[in-house]
């Protein structure tokens, strides 16, 4: 019957970190022949290297927002998809223009290679907050939007949260001021201080003192380590 693994590419520093971080009695990234796989017990039930392919994105999604978020790293992409047979031999199926097909070599991996390894079972902030965005969909949304970094989208952060927990003011955050939020909200709407990327073109949304891009990025990123202790 086999297994599926999927080659990863990304910096070498940000896979190893990945791997040591991450620790998932369902899933893990570990180095085999000098190629980085992940592995997932969400492999087992699927027949083809497409739903490999789609259930892989999800999964290296919510990873990838967790570690931007957390460690400010770049993302980790799918390389191939692999499925080994029962006797060691790996079908390598390339992924070309969103299409999938199968290359015309065969490697065969030591015997000793197996499917899932065992990860000790240690709470951090990586698996911790993969899980809650696993089990949350408010926390996923904001930490897709997050991860996009640009104003539109910090905006789309702020809304996510405040449609959570209502009026963000209200919640008198440590650290965080209503000055601040105001300022905020006031910059993301105010086209003379962003232009087309604005909520409203219309002139009565002047900002005196508009929000530097990364004045947000900190605000929001502090509204959402806040929020997230509601969710632990």
């Amino acid at each position: 019957m086999g297994y599926w693994q999927v080659g990863l590419k990304g910096k070498e520093s940000h896979l190893r970190r990945i791997s040591n971080q991450w620790t998932s009695t369902e899933n893990s990234i570990s180095k085999v022949n000098e190629v980085w796989y992940l592995k997932s017990m969400q492999f087992d039930k699927l027949t083809s290297a497409t739903d490999v392919q789609n259930s892989a994105t999800s999964i290296l999604d919510k990873l990838n927002d967790v570690f931007f978020f957390l460690h400010n790293l770049g993302p980790i992409k799918i390389d191939n998809i692999v499925k080994v047979d029962n006797n060691g031999t790996l079908h390598n199926y390339l992924l070309l223009n969103s299409d999938i097909s199968l290359g015309n070599y065969k490697i065969t991996l030591s015997p000793s290679v197996s499917l899932h390894t065992e990860t000790p079972k240690i709470l951090n902030p990586v698996s911790t907050l993969y899980n809650i965005a696993i089990a949350n969909k408010p926390v996923s949304d904001a930490l897709h939007f997050y991860r996009k970094n640009n104003w539109v989208n910090l905006f789309k952060v702020y809304e996510i949260i405040k449609d959570d927990i209502g009026d963000i003011k209200k919640k008198n955050y440590d650290g965080i001021s209503n000055k601040e939020i105001s300022r905020f909200t006031g910059t993301a709407q105010s086209r003379s201080a962003l232009g087309d990327d604005a909520r409203h073109a219309a002139k009565r949304y002047f900002m005196k003192n508009p929000m530097e891009l990364d004045e947000a990025k900190k605000l929001i990123k502090n509204i959402i380590d806040k929020w997230l202790l509601s969710k632990a």
